[in-house]
Parts: C-alpha cells; structure tokens; sequence
C-alpha cells in the first residue's frame, strides 16, 4: 500500500523555531478586526457548513482584495497580523497548501489523490515536519526554496511526490506563493489580546485614533509599517509585505 502524507511527515525531524503565523486581509477589514480585538470564523465555501478562521505558517502568503485595476484607496491595502506560534494549538485542520486552491494544484499532485490526502487534524508539529521534510530549514521555506524534488522521494509516496512537485514548479500559472504555503485553519474565534506580536501595514493605519486605542490592549506587539506610493493595484504592495514580516522573524531568530 502506497505510504500517504501522513506517513511521510512521521519520519520527517521538525526544522528549527516554530514560526509565528500570519493572517493577511485589507485595511477595512484589519479595522474591524482591531475595534473587537478578535479574528473571527466565518462560513467557509471550501469545508460547507464549517465556520473557519484561516491562517498561514510563517508567511503572509494570502492576497486580499486582488484587483486588476489601481486605485488610491488606503482600504483596501493589505495588513498582515502576526500571531504567537502557541496559536497552533488550536487549529483544527492543517494543509499544506491553500486548501481552495486544490482544483488549480491537481495537475501537479498527480492522479488519484485528493485534497483529503493532505489534510491533517490539528497537529501542532506537522507543520515544522512539513518544513523539515521538504525544505529543511525555516529560511529555505520563507524564501519559497523546496530542498528536495520528487525524484528524492520514494515511488510508494505518492502524496510527497505531488507535493514537492506542485512547490517546486518554476513554471508560468495562475497562482502564487499559497501554492506553497502552509494553511491553519481554526474553527473557532482568536481573540487577539494575547497572541498578536506584530501588524504589518501602511503608516495610516497606526495614525488612527480607535486603531491605537485597541492596540494598548495588546502588551507585546510590534508596528511594522510599509510607505505607499498613490494609485497601485493592492497586491503590488505584497512584497513589502513579505518584507517587513522577514524582519520580524529575523528578530525572532526564526531563522537560525
């Protein structure tokens, strides 16, 4: 019998520092969040009629309020919360990949195997395994570097084999970095209080009277802001993004 994911990421050694995660959304929505200090879970189309709070390991891989247009619209920049890495605990679902990209990911994954294949239930070290199985080193996962392809692995790991092959795929396709970016989901609400240590955004964020209010109520946060620069498309300002949340990890000594 072929060995699946699971099996795979039993014989994997965790790599390194367990990394924050990160929830990314736009500024409107970032706003609302902070006024109640809490993420909240939300009907999901994916898991119908589950009610999830999505986040991503030690990257902010997701993209709100994408546009084919530009605009000046401070609202709909992209902010990133960055949580306490004791968050894992509570997630009730991890994948290894955004879980609704599955049907534009089944090309590389192969034949026969499903979005179910790679789900795991709630393991707090799965996702370290994940980085320590395919990319060894939480920089090389950051950096989006696989350390191995599917021809290191065995034939009887399919499910691995898919999967090095969708995150090592150098071609031209309509996605991005969720391809390969490790998904949390939570089927509860976080209150934010305790667990949020960094909030990557535009400076006019941290201008805003309730905003600052709410984030007196956070003892250990950092405000990572990113300049702007007039009409862009939203999702040009996602490698500064990127950007500011390296830093922070750095400081964390994430990477070591």
């Amino acid at each position: 019998m072929p060995l699946t994911f699971h099996d795979f990421l039993d014989a994997a050694d965790p790599a390194g520092r367990t990394l924050h995660l990160t929830h990314s959304t736009s500024m409107n929505a970032a706003i609302a969040a902070l006024e109640q200090l809490i993420l909240r879970a939300t009907p999901c189309k994916v898991y119908e009629p589950e009610e999830l709070l999505y986040l991503f390991y030690g990257r902010p891989a997701y993209k709100p309020a994408r546009a084919d247009h530009a605009a000046d619209i401070p609202e709909l920049l992209p902010v990133c919360f960055v949580l306490d890495p004791q968050v894992l605990k509570r997630a009730s679902r991890i994948v290894p990949f955004d879980s609704g990209g599955f049907p534009r990911y089944h090309p590389f994954l192969g034949p026969d195997l499903e979005r179910e294949d790679f789900e795991i239930e709630g393991d707090p070290t799965a996702p370290a395994r994940i980085v320590g199985g395919l990319y060894r080193s939480n920089r090389r996962y950051f950096d989006q570097q696989p350390a191995i392809s599917a021809s290191d692995i065995p034939v009887s790991r399919p499910a691995a084999r898919g999967y090095a092959r969708l995150i090592g795929d150098p071609s031209l396709a309509d996605d991005d970095d969720r391809r390969a970016s490790i998904e949390i989901q939570l089927d509860t609400d976080l209150p934010l209080q305790d667990v949020l240590r960094a909030i990557v955004a535009p400076p006019i964020l941290f201008e805003d009277p309730v905003v600052l209010a709410a984030l007196k109520e956070c003892p250990d946060i950092n405000l990572l802001s990113y300049p702007t620069y007039g009409r862009h498309r939203p999702q040009d300002y996602s490698l500064l993004v990127y950007d500011r949340v390296d830093t922070f990890l750095t400081s964390r000594a994430a990477f070591e």
